[in-house]
């Protein structure tokens, strides 16, 4: 299966962002604790509204996810060797 079929099957919409990370006991405030950042504006991220290469990682390595699965709009699948 190439990359970018993987992407489709798996591409997360904000609705599961946000869930997955209250699963995990996350919130946009908590995060935004952490990274001295407001609510509003890791909520901006995950809803596409907004970008910040910080809390799109974060969120990815809370869900334990490549970058390219959680905001697949802005980050390409790589092999391990790119």
């Amino acid at each position: 299966m190439s990359c970018w079929a993987q992407i489709d099957d798996t591409a997360m919409h904000p609705e599961d962002i946000k869930a997955e990370l209250r699963k995990r006991d996350w919130n946009g405030a908590k995060i935004g604790q952490k990274l001295g950042v407001s609510r509003h504006c890791v909520s901006a991220v995950i809803r596409g509204r907004s970008r910040s290469a910080m809390i799109e990682k974060e969120i990815a390595t809370i869900l334990e996810k490549p970058l390219y699965v959680v905001f697949p709009d802005y980050y390409s699948c790589q092999s391990p060797s790119d």
